[in-house]
């Protein structure tokens, strides 16, 4: 398979153990990926302590007041007033051209703490809500996913 040249890459690893099989598919596929000439930036979400919880003081709000999550997130996005955590990993995905985002499946579905991430990193104005798309207008960058998933029976023995 031929991958693109110089990819800038953002992998985000939630799995609380890096010993597990997620944490050596990470560690390889990263050294991998840096081997092939790509640049690579992290986020570990269980090793950065991302806090996964939404609340008021993401968006410069006071607490008390009702909070409504999509117009207090779109307003802060707009104004510049989210928390630097939030910008931080939004600065990540906006250098990076290709997102990897691994996790094991849990009773279904992905861990609490990636479901934060998402809640609190893709808001409305900068993951969507984009005044071209609304016109139907779109690129690559937002439509080019590829979904792939590897699996092991819990507990399995090391």
């Amino acid at each position: 398979m031929r991958w693109a040249e110089d990819m800038k890459v953002l992998w985000v690893f939630a799995h609380p153990e890096r010993r597990s099989l997620s944490g050596s598919l990470y560690d390889d596929g990263v050294a991998w990926l840096e081997q092939s000439g790509h640049r690579v930036i992290q986020s570990d979400l269980y090793a950065m302590g991302w806090n996964p919880i939404v609340s008021a003081a993401d968006f410069g709000e006071e607490g008390g007041q009702r909070l409504l999550v999509g117009g207090a997130s779109a307003s802060a996005y707009a104004e510049g007033r989210l928390s630097q955590d939030i910008v931080r990993e939004q600065a990540k995905i906006e250098w990076a051209d290709t997102l990897v985002i691994q996790f094991p499946l849990w009773w279904y579905g992905l861990p609490a703490m990636l479901k934060g991430w998402f809640d609190r990193v893709f808001l409305k104005g900068f993951a969507f809500g984009h005044r071209a798309l609304d016109r139907g207008e779109s690129t690559a960058r937002s439509t080019n996913c590829s979904f792939h998933c590897s699996m092991a029976p819990f507990g399995t023995p090391e």
